[in-house]
């Protein structure tokens, strides 16, 4: 995983201009203390770099020429104005801005006496349809944003560390905040659609069974397995939806789970639960070990206690 990269604005110091967004117009700390740390992990093959905010409070106005954000405040609010519009963000929700002018009050909660968020710097020209018309759009707490947020803790916990993943680990990372910043921003697919399953829907699920069952090691995506397919990722979410009642990345995270259990269960077993998944692509142990509970009845840990047991 990309080094994480700190940087730090203080009153103390002769005040720097952040440097977060394409240009900083206007910056301002909210008090004389004012303090505010950037930690930054730079994009990958894929161009989307993800960052963490930590201030006692400031407001700032920037303009960004190329790329969509997309902000989850944790703790405090965020007050925003983009254009002639403004609005309030608080932890639960999230915005995507596109690129435009903004100013925002970034204000601290009253327990923590901090204002904390994490966001998503996508690449240029990932700007979905919903940002078209609009200049931003809200995302309430679904569940495609508790799933990114949790990935971004995850992600930054690792690289406060300084400990690095595996190449291709480093790749199921950003494939996932990939497909899930597209999720977040698309309409959800319902998985109890009850439209009637057409001959060609099977033929498409059973195709993208396969590629998945030979490629779910590697750092494949939605989008990687629906152009695989020949068919847009919508059309591959509903069939799937259709013939199976879950979605793509769904049974993506199945697949490598079933693949982890027989690994676990081998007798010939030398692998830890940590570099069973990581080597089937799971990357998140924690979200891997409940996902696997919630499958096999029982976590890793304990198929791999049992098959090392001594067998009388």
């Amino acid at each position: 995983m990309p080094a994480l990269v700190e940087e730090s604005y203080s009153n103390k110091k002769p005040l720097r201009v952040p440097r977060l967004y394409s240009v900083t117009r206007d910056f301002e700390f909210l008090n004389q203390r004012g303090k505010l740390v950037h930690n930054t992990i730079p994009s990958g093959p894929m161009g989307y770099s993800v960052v963490s905010v930590d201030t006692t409070g400031h407001r700032i106005e920037i303009e960004e020429t190329a790329r969509v954000a997309l902000s989850m405040p944790l703790y405090g609010l965020a007050e925003v104005a983009v254009g002639k519009e403004s609005f309030r963000l608080h932890p639960g929700t999230a915005v995507a801005i596109r690129p435009s002018v903004r100013c925002s009050k970034l204000i601290p909660s009253s327990d923590r006496h901090r204002y904390q968020s994490v966001a998503v710097i996508a690449p240029p020209g990932q700007e979905h349809l919903s940002l078209v018309e609009r200049s931003w759009v809200m995302v309430q707490n679904t569940n495609a944003l508790q799933d990114l947020r949790e990935l971004l803790r995850f992600v930054f916990s690792v690289a406060a560390r300084r400990e690095d993943l595996p190449i291709n680990m480093a790749a199921h990372v950003e494939n996932l905040v990939h497909e899930i910043y597209w999720q977040i921003l698309s309409n959800d697919v319902d998985v109890s659609h009850s439209a009637i399953v057409s001959t060609s829907s099977q033929r498409l699920v059973r195709l993208a069974q396969e590629y998945i069952r030979a490629n779910f090691s590697e750092p494949i995506s939605v989008q990687m397995v629906a152009d695989a397919m020949g068919v847009c990722p919508r059309t591959l979410q509903y069939a799937f939806a259709g013939c199976l009642g879950r979605s793509p990345r769904q049974y993506i995270t199945d697949v490598r789970i079933d693949e982890m259990h027989r690994l676990l269960s081998s007798p010939l077993c030398d692998y830890s639960v940590i570099s069973a998944a990581m080597s089937v692509g799971l990357v998140h142990i924690g979200r891997a070990s409940q996902s696997y509970r919630l499958r096999f009845g029982e976590l890793p840990s304990e198929t791999l206690k049992r098959t090392r047991a001594p067998r009388h």
